[in-house]
């Protein structure tokens, strides 16, 4: 069984790292550009004093993509410390048996 499993890492190993490096591709050159230009948009329409429809889209945007991250870094937290309060399942099993 350890065989097959580690034979199916192996398998599995290169479309993990295309996985990472097309998100990182995709951070890069899709999030970084459009979270920039809502921050321009923001600042220039502070600056001027318009708080027309494009201020209201990036700032409403820009408040939503940041409230997702900050649920992700909470939720994930929260998982983390539940997990570690909890005993391993293969040593569960073996301290309810005599």
């Amino acid at each position: 069984m350890d065989g097959s499993r580690s034979q199916g890492r192996n398998v599995l190993r290169p479309f993990i790292v295309l996985g990472i490096f097309i998100i990182i591709l995709i951070t890069i050159f899709a999030s970084f550009p459009v979270v920039r230009e809502y921050f321009t948009t923001i600042a220039h329409n502070l600056t001027t004093g318009s708080f027309g429809v494009r201020f209201w889209d990036a700032a409403f945007s820009l408040t939503f993509n940041i409230a997702q991250i900050v649920a992700l870094i909470v939720l994930s937290r929260r998982k983390r410390r539940m997990m570690a309060s909890r005993k391993p399942r293969l040593l569960a099993g073996k301290a309810d048996t005599p």
